[in-house]
């Protein structure tokens, strides 16, 4: 296959993988919907399985932190186990076999904690279906102007000015950029 022709079917096949994808979306709710690790929101930072931490029943929780997951689970009764993993899925096995581990020797039948899972997950996606979409709105009416921009406080354009001034004998300093006043000197 020549460069053109590659280039060429390049429009067919992402149209047969958009609808491809169109297709499978009830699958993939459903898959989501049966796993025993649920995310507490879209952002997926935390996810959840078993019980909540105060409940006073077993369970689980995994969450990014820097530069890694970290895990806990809990009986309920105080017991907890705590520990860190480089993977998403290295955290959940970890955390999964802890929680069950304290679920059984408190007499809690594994079947239980998924179904805690899966119950967790229904209330979550049923509070984000009715909850409004505030992703489009916009955060601020001013225009978003990084820190370490160029432009000085009164200059109104972008990039470095004719006559850019360094502050503090040739550095550029913080202090008059447009960043936020908790963070200028």
């Amino acid at each position: 296959m020549t460069r053109e022709a590659v280039i060429a079917s390049v429009p067919g096949r992402m149209a047969a993988a958009r609808k491809e994808w169109e297709e499978n979306a009830q699958a993939r709710a459903d898959d989501l919907a049966r796993r025993p690790w649920q995310t507490l929101d879209a952002s997926e930072y935390e996810w959840r399985y078993g019980f909540d931490p105060n409940s006073g029943m077993p369970g689980a929780r995994t969450y990014w932190h820097g530069r890694q997951w970290n895990w806990e689970s809990w009986d309920g009764n105080g017991q907890t186990d705590r520990g860190a993993a480089n993977r998403r899925g290295d955290a959940f096995v970890t955390s999964s076999r802890s929680a069950d581990t304290l679920a059984k020797e408190r007499g809690v039948p594994q079947e239980k904690l998924y179904e805690a899972s899966l119950k967790r997950g229904l209330e979550l996606r049923a509070g984000q279906a009715t909850a409004p979409d505030q992703s489009t709105a916009p955060s601020s009416s001013r225009p978003h102007r990084s820190p370490w921009s160029w432009s000085s406080p009164s200059s109104t354009g972008s990039g470095p000015p004719a006559a850019a001034t360094p502050a503090r004998s040739g550095r550029y300093s913080i202090a008059q950029s447009a960043a936020p006043a908790k963070y200028r000197m």
